[in-house]
């Protein structure tokens, strides 16, 4: 696999490593498949 230097530059920039993108990332997607977060709005459930 090559290296992205334009995600490594942005990264960079932003001062977030590697390990912390994927945290955050996967933080998200936990975030996004709880049960608590829905697209449905309340009044539309049931």
């Amino acid at each position: 696999m090559q290296p992205n230097t334009l995600l490594d530059a942005l990264l960079d920039e932003a001062g977030v490593s590697h390990a912390g993108l994927a945290t955050r990332v996967n933080r998200a997607g936990r975030a996004r498949d709880s049960p608590c977060v829905t697209n449905t709005p309340p009044w539309r459930a049931g």
